[in-house]
This record gives structure tokens, sequence and C-alpha cells, in this order.
């Protein structure tokens, strides 16, 4: 099983064939290709500095034993890096979660924990993603570890808690929202605080831990505080963007959406899969009502830095896939813990390989994606090869990152569909551009799945008109890797996850479709189809 563990998470770390389409995976391959031993100043603040000169370190070592040491890393080279972590954390999620569950059940010889973690969708994706979420996972699950592990000592264990201060300045280090890491460790101590006698003793230990962890995130991330107004102004803005203010084009999709709410429609159905998903809420009530219960303190140490993660970052009005990450990791165990527990009913063999086989089945679908070549890559070679050069091509700014076109054999046309709305010409604009376009060509969802609103009446007629096949443009090719089989072999396991949160799809393998101009209008034609009746 360790095997398919590794295999899953190393296999073709080259993904998008040499071309880098994860925006947050470039901006951290851009700081690190920028440091030297002269300055490790990275000039990027989104995250903290632990993840770059990890990757950055590395490949100094690496540059040692060939002979370059010292010489900066290319770009690509960074991002081989980034995704290096990503995957090996990944892997010590995945095993971290046996050891979690083990932990909690000692006398379980189950590795059903193990099995789903392999398979479970969002770890997979974030595992291949050279960014922090892989880490922060890892972080967070092995936070609880040492929680679990110090209230079962039943005595203050200055290891332990030293082992989760480098723990929780390591994830500080990484990103500041890590500061809910603290939860499981500051747990476990208020939970010895009740029992001993010496209040003032874990009190100043308490003390001690998180000021250490904010020592050590300092200084694992030391230009958070060197160049600090870069810093707090990348925060400001972070922050801004994660509460709505101010409002910017690549998060629109959240306008109206409701809180907790949307998570369990447009993230989790996807990044965990219907079956686990569903599993896990089963698992709820069996802990509960089991003839052993786990003891309370445990209980409380696994779900209430969980609970307490997800209750803050579920209300941003920003409410990325990646902002749950760290909370993946429950599922599978859950999950395993409810396969267990039935398998003690003395329920037929088959009806648990059954729940076990169709728990698999989204990430083993998902896995298509990981070993297929990237969409876009696929829509730009079919391109190349048959559509006559010199053509003209409608295209889309804003999607992330643009199709690796030739332009010498194209003219393509980057539409800026964002702004277009603040324009008092805008169909005018459009239908100059629709004139001159002999292909349209959508990148991704990314425009018109978030510009169906009054807001946007320009936007939403084109679409509507294109998708209609009333615009002159016919429907010529769609590329999509996701999923693969109909959805007829699988009914209610694997949910077509173009319309789930964006960014589970469009970063690594969005719907890319391709028209053809079959209907040569002119602009007042054009103006006059997307012009709306006042």
């Amino acid at each position: 099983m360790i095997s398919v563990l590794v295999f899953t998470r190393f296999y073709h770390l080259d993904w998008g064939e040499g071309h880098f389409f994860h925006p947050d995976e470039n901006n951290m391959a851009r700081a690190i290709s920028g440091l030297s031993f002269q300055n490790l100043n990275p000039r990027f603040f989104a995250y903290g500095q632990f993840p770059l000169y990890l990757s950055f370190f590395t490949g100094q070592l690496l540059n040692f034993f060939s002979g370059r040491m010292g010489d900066p890393l290319s770009f690509s080279s960074s991002v081989y890096l980034l995704r290096f972590w990503s995957a090996t954390f990944s892997i010590f999620t995945a095993l971290l979660i046996q050891f979690v569950y083990k932990t909690l059940f000692p006398k379980s010889r189950s590795r059903l924990p193990l099995l789903l973690a392999i398979f479970t969708p969002g770890l997979i994706q974030i595992g291949y993603f050279g960014t922090t979420e892989s880490l922060l996972c890892f972080l967070f699950l092995l936070n609880i570890y040492l929680s679990l592990r110090l209230i079962k000592k039943g005595r203050l264990s200055i290891g332990l808690i030293l082992a989760g201060t480098l723990v929780t300045g390591l994830g500080l280090a990484t990103k500041l929202s890590a500061i809910f890491f603290a939860g499981p460790i500051l747990l476990a101590l208020f939970f010895h605080l009740l029992s001993s006698k010496k209040k003032n003793k874990i009190l100043l230990v308490s003390l001690f831990y998180l000021f250490l962890s904010l020592f050590l995130g300092t200084i694992l991330s030391p230009y958070n505080y060197l160049s600090k107004k870069d810093f707090q102004n990348t925060m400001k803005y972070e922050i801004g963007v994660a509460q709505g203010t101010p409002r910017v084009f690549y998060t629109h999709q959240f306008e109206d959406t409701q809180p907790y709410l949307y998570q369990f429609q447009k993230i989790y159905p996807y990044a965990i899969g219907l079956p686990l998903l569903i599993f896990s809420l089963f698992s709820l009530p069996l802990l509960l009502k089991t003839k052993k219960p786990l003891p309370l303190k445990k209980w409380l140490l696994l779900f209430v830095p969980v609970l307490v993660y997800f209750i803050y970052n579920a209300q941003l009005y920003t409410k990325w896939t990646r902002f749950m990450a760290p909370t993946f990791f429950i599922f599978p165990f859950l999950s395993a813990y409810f396969i267990d527990r039935i398998s003690q009913k003395k329920l037929p063999q088959s009806l648990l390989i059954f729940f076990t086989i169709i728990s698999i089945i989204p990430g083993f679908m998902f896995l298509d994606v990981r070993f297929s070549k990237d969409t876009r890559v696929q829509a730009t070679n079919w391109m190349q090869k048959n559509i006559p050069a010199d053509s003209k091509v409608l295209s889309e700014a804003g999607n992330v990152v643009n199709l690796p076109l030739d332009p010498v054999s194209f003219s393509i046309n980057n539409f800026h569909f964002y702004d277009l709305n603040q324009k008092t010409n805008s169909a005018s604009l459009l239908a100059s551009a629709l004139e001159e376009a002999d292909y349209i060509l959508i990148p991704s969802r990314r425009i018109f799945a978030n510009h169906y609103s009054p807001e946007f009446p320009v936007i939403e007629k084109y679409y509507q008109k294109l998708f209609s096949d009333n615009l002159g443009f016919v429907h010529l090719k769609t590329f999509s890797a996701f999923p693969r089989l109909s959805l007829r072999e699988f009914p209610l396991l694997v949910l077509p996850d173009e319309y789930a949160e964006e960014t589970w799809s469009v970063f690594d393998h969005p719907v890319v479709r391709i028209y053809k101009k079959t209907d040569f209008k002119t602009k007042i034609e054009y103006q006059q189809l997307l012009t709306i009746p006042e």
C-alpha cells in the first residue's frame, strides 16, 4: 500500500508538459528563483518564507553535488522542487492519518484510513500542486497527533511540547492562518490544567509554547519583520480579498454565496468524494453510540481544532478550496471508522468490500487527471494541427494562465471580459472583437459561470447566444479531463466538477471549448444581438 501511495503522489510531477499553469505555484517559484545566499529576501509575502527556503536550500544541496553550489535556481527547477515537497508532505499526511487512527483505536488493525487517504481526491490534488496546502495539512494533523500523545502520557512532556512548538512555528512561517494550528496543543494543555495542582506551571508552559512558536515563526520567515512595510501591505490586500473588500474579478464566484453551506455544495463533494463525505457524516452518531465511547478528551482534541478552523474560514467571503485543505484529513479518518464499525455488525463481507470500493472510486478516477495530458496542452496541440495559420482567435484574458498558443501561428485577442460591464460601449467593443474573430476559445469556466447576473447583461447575453448557436459560431471541440468515464457507469459517485468551486478545476484540468465562425456578420449585426433592450 505504501508503494501505491508513493506512486500516486510522485508520478507525473512534470504535469503541464513544461507549461506552468498554477498562479500560486508560479509566484512561489519566481520568488525562489530570485533567491541567493547573498539575498534571501523573496519579495513575495502572500505566504511565509519557510516553504520557499525549504525548496531553495534543497536545490542548493543538489547544486552542491553537481558542482554548481551557489548558482541561482531556474524557474522550472523551483517549480519541481515545490512539487517534490508537496508530494512528500502528502505522503506524510496519509501515513499520519493511519497513526492517529491507531492512537485513538489501539486495538484496530484496520488499514482503511491509509487506503482511503491515498484515494481522497483533495489530498491527491494538493499533493501535486507546488503550493503550501499539503504542508499545512500535514502540520495541522501533526499537532493533533502530538496533542493526543500529550494527554495519553498523563503528565506534561516537555519533548512533546517542544515538538508542538516547532510544528506551530513552521506553520506560522508558512502561512499566518496557521495560528489555528496552536489549538490542539493549547487544548491538551487546558486538559492538564483542569486536572493538575500545578496550575501556574501549566499556564507558564502555555505562555512559553505560544511565545516560542511565534518566535520560531518569525525566525523561519524573517522578512515578514525585516521587510515589514511590504509584508503589511501584502497582508492588508490578502485579508481584504478574503473578506470581500475589495471585490476583485477572480472572486466574483462567491457573490451571494452562503457560508458553511457553500463548502458542502461546492467543495467537499468534489475534493472528498460523495461516498467519503456521506460515510463521514454517518460516522458521527456511531462515535456517540459506541459501547466503548472514545474518551471525551481525545474526541475533543480531534474535532474541536478542525471545527474552529472550519467555522472561521468557511464564513469568509472568499471560499477557495485551498482554504479548506487543512480539514481534508478528517474525512478518510471518519469514513474508515464508519466502515470498521459496520463491519462489526456481521454484515455480508461483500457489502463491506462494496463500501470500500465505492469510497475510492472518486479518487481513482481523479487520478486520471494526473495521468492525462493537460487539457490546455491538448487544446493547443489540436488547434495548431487543425486551425489554419493566421486565424484570428477571440479568447479571454484573466484565465489564470493563457494557453501556450504560438502567436506566430495565430492572432490571439485575449479580450478583457472582466471590466466590460464598466464601459458604456461594451456591446460595441465585443461586437468589434466578434467581427474580426474566426474562432472563439473559452479556456475555462471562469467568466461564463460567474457573469450571469443582471450586473453583466452584455456578457450574459454573449454566452447565451454563443451556447445556443445564435451568434454565428458553432461548437467545434471540447477538451475535458474529468470524469473520463460516463456518469451512468458510476451514478452519484463521481460528479462532473466544472461547477465545483472554480479553483478545484481551473488550475489543473479546466474544460476548454473551441467554436468556429460559420455565419459572417457585421459589427452592427453583432451589436444588435448583444444590445439589451431598454
